[in-house]
């Protein structure tokens, strides 16, 4: 039952304002995540290939990961990571407890 503020109606309830965008506002988002993005019937959404770890194999790589831990193997842990994640990067350098303890020789 409320009325919009208008040109014909200026004692109306609600005003609608058009207003730009603020700073760090995005017109649009895009979630697409992959380099090869595919078509879909919808001609504004698209679906990606991302890479996948049957189960199986993501426990292999899991126990594997444990055991590199319990080792204290920095370099065998971050390469099985590399494996489950390709496109995994370190933002730093990283140095475990054992890492500085050799350092220190």
């Amino acid at each position: 039952g409320l009325t919009v503020v208008g040109t014909n109606e200026l004692d109306g309830d609600i005003e609608i304002k058009i207003t730009d965008m603020r700073p760090g506002e995005k017109l649009f988002e895009e979630l697409l995540i992959g380099e090869n993005p595919e078509p879909t019937a919808h001609e504004h959404i698209m679906k990606a290939h991302e890479t996948y770890i049957k189960p199986v194999e993501l426990q292999v790589h899991l126990v594997n990961l444990s055991n590199a831990i319990n080792e204290r193997s920095l370099s065998d842990a971050l390469q099985i990571i590399r494996k489950c994640v390709p496109d995994y990067e370190p933002s730093a350098e990283i140095l475990d407890t054992v890492g500085r303890e050799q350092l220190k020789e």
